[in-house]
């Protein structure tokens, strides 16, 4: 099912290129030989193309040879770019280990700021209303602008959020032993062993090293030969 799902990504995205290295690296992809239209992608790749149908085409390509890790770090590339593909998305949902990172978080946070948005324009159509109807009780009408107020401060808080958690970084990791070590040492103690094509948000980087949270307030340190950042 996933294999036809992916074919199916592919001959989708090959109408919205004209380029002859990317058609034909489509032709690879379709007789079977992912290895090289991977090659072929990647070439493309590297004359600096970028867009999320070349991304997502990557992806398949590395899933069709068991690369987990790197085909999702090309499907979350790819998701930057197009946020609301669900194409993409569902490539993703195919591929995620267990303990993926996914953007759950921010589907909820998305859900309460479009509730809070219509509370507070519910709210504030009921003002004008009752400013029509009572205007001369000022006390009321006082009191509903608060409220009003600070549903609107909420939604646009809750909005900013979510704004911030979108825009961090995340890295994937690559391998089976990726490893996360307490400090930018793999002399320093082990704290998790993630699996290939996790994803983790990336704090900070220092020289080959990544500093990741893995849960919340549990960070540590991953080496950039087992770790790419989308």
């Amino acid at each position: 099912m996933a294999k036809f799902y992916l074919f199916f990504i592919i001959i989708f995205s090959q109408s919205l290129f004209s380029n002859d290295a990317f058609n034909y690296a489509n032709e690879l992809y379709e007789k079977g030989d992912y290895v090289e239209a991977n090659k072929e992608y990647l070439n493309i790749l590297d004359s600096d193309v970028k867009s999320s149908s070349l991304f997502m085409n990557i992806a398949s390509s590395y899933a069709m040879i068991d690369e987990v890790g790197l085909a999702l770090l090309f499907y979350e590339r790819a998701l930057k770019l197009k946020p609301f593909d669900k194409n993409i998305k569902r490539s993703i949902f195919y591929l995620k280990p267990s303990k993926y990172s996914d953007n759950s978080q921010m589907l909820i946070l998305n859900l309460i700021s479009s509730f809070l948005v219509v509370i507070s324009l519910t709210i504030t159509f009921v003002c004008f209303i009752l400013f029509l109807l009572i205007k001369e009780n000022k006390k009321i009408l006082k009191n509903l602008t608060i409220l009003s107020s600070v549903f609107t401060i909420i939604c646009l808080s809750f909005s900013l959020y979510s704004k911030i958690e979108y825009n961090k970084d995340y890295i994937i990791t690559l391998s089976d032993e990726a490893r996360i070590y307490k400090g930018n040492s793999e002399n320093a103690s082990v704290i998790s062993s993630p699996l290939e094509g996790s994803k983790l948000y990336l704090i900070d980087e220092y020289d080959d090293w990544y500093y990741i949270e893995i849960d919340l307030n549990k960070k540590g340190w991953v080496n950039k030969n087992y770790a790419k950042k989308i």
